[in-house]
């Protein structure tokens, strides 16, 4: 189409902006292209819920979002990650909840010591397809513990990391990856990050400095990650221990606080 149009765009439903007034109305020529400011702004009107977003003076059809300033539309969320063995093969499973972007870039990334991260796998995926679950197989695992995140990218360039879980690559045994949060706080609820080679029962036992238990739970595991739910609300604030132990009699454990 030749010269100048103007274009008005009204999505609705748009539970992730925060502030309207500061988005824009976006166009690019071709699907996978970058997003532009083509044309004149017009001062968005509507609600959060339901922003009207035009411009004068564009050129061309073209596939239109709405976009704007840093922090107008709250990031992508990750739902959940998970991981579980088969095998050799790590399998990984995730949820994302992208409405807030036309597209996301979700870059799987694994470490061998939870500090430096690479990249293993990168999918990006439209709306529509960002809506449904993803999964990914490592089957080249490193030995020992790997620990796997995502690295997501909106549309705009917003980058959000999800949770970090471990997962062990070897036949038998069990890790605490880790507790969170740690200082637990007054209200006691935290999660006991567990990363085993096989699916069984665990006891968890909890521990004073002087060795006296305080606690004990018993726990089902799959093979894979796990993350188990510790109530500690009627401790009293000081250092305590964690332990996991398999049926087999392996152990590993760690020391958390108590606010």
């Amino acid at each position: 189409a030749g010269g100048a149009y103007t274009g008005t765009f009204r999505p609705v439903n748009c539970p992730d902006v925060i502030d309207y007034t500061r988005t824009v109305l976006l166009k690019r020529p071709t699907a996978g292209g970058d997003w532009v400011l083509d044309g004149t702004h017009i001062t968005s009107t509507g609600t959060n819920a339901a922003p009207v977003l035009s411009r004068t003076g564009m050129v061309g059809f073209s596939q239109f979002a709405l976009g704007g300033e840093n922090d107008i539309v709250l990031p992508i969320s990750v739902n959940y990650l998970t991981g579980n063995k088969q095998g050799t093969n790590h399998n990984l499973n995730w949820k994302v909840t992208c409405t807030s972007s036309p597209s996301a870039t979700m870059v799987l990334e694994r470490s061998a010591n939870n500090r430096t991260f690479t990249s293993i796998t990168s999918i990006t995926a439209d709306a529509i397809r960002c809506a449904q679950p993803f999964n990914y197989t490592d089957a080249s695992p490193l030995a020992g513990l790997n620990y796997y995140r995502l690295r997501i990218t909106d549309a705009y360039g917003k980058v959000t990391y999800s949770n970090t879980i471990a997962m062990v690559n070897k036949q038998t045994g069990i890790d605490i990856v880790g507790i969170a949060p740690n200082p637990v706080t007054s209200g006691g609820a935290a999660i006991l990050n567990v990363a085993s080679a096989q699916k069984g029962i665990v006891r968890i036992v909890i521990t004073d400095v002087t060795g006296r238990q305080l606690m004990v739970q018993t726990e089902a595991i799959i093979a894979g990650s796990n993350q188990l739910p510790l109530n500690v609300a009627k401790l009293a604030a000081g250092s305590y221990q964690v332990t996991a132990i398999t049926d087999d009699g392996k152990s590993t454990s760690v020391r958390f606080i108590k606010q």
